[in-house]
């Protein structure tokens, strides 16, 4: 429920402040944080998707 959801989300929030190494190798970069967004942050991808399988 909401509850797991918000201990998952909280867990990759703080993981590159508590293990940087660790969410590096997660994210294949020299990414620094994670930022949170909302849906229509993926709304192009979504539309675009659509657009070639149809929906």
């Amino acid at each position: 429920g909401d509850a797991m959801k918000q201990k998952v989300e909280n867990f990759f929030m703080e993981l590159p402040k508590k293990d940087l190494a660790c969410f590096q190798g997660f994210t294949q970069g020299k990414n620094t944080a994670y930022i949170k967004v909302d849906p229509s942050f993926y709304q192009t991808i979504i539309d675009a998707r659509k657009s070639v399988i149809g929906g």
